[in-house]
């Protein structure tokens, strides 16, 4: 800011012209981002590789099934 003020190209009014921008731009920045829907847990799985392995396949096939609500379990027939 010295210099720029050496230059008679920064005052007071341009300091806060400068900060109210940046408010105005982080706030739009915080509206986005909180309105913003979440991604599905297993979408993390999708960012890792292109062509994954079948490990990674099942451990993502384990991690969404422990997603899905457990509901009423059907009795198995021949447990008795």
């Amino acid at each position: 800011a010295a210099r720029l003020r050496a230059r008679d190209a920064y005052d007071d009014a341009f300091a806060q012209s400068c900060a109210d921008e940046a408010e105005e731009r982080a706030a739009a920045m915080r509206r986005t981002l909180l309105t913003a829907p979440a991604p599905h847990p297993a979408a993390t799985f999708d960012l890792v590789f292109a062509n994954p392995p079948e490990a990674l396949l099942r451990e993502k096939a384990e991690f969404v099934a422990s997603l899905e609500p457990q509901g009423p379990q059907e009795p198995q027939e021949g447990n008795d």
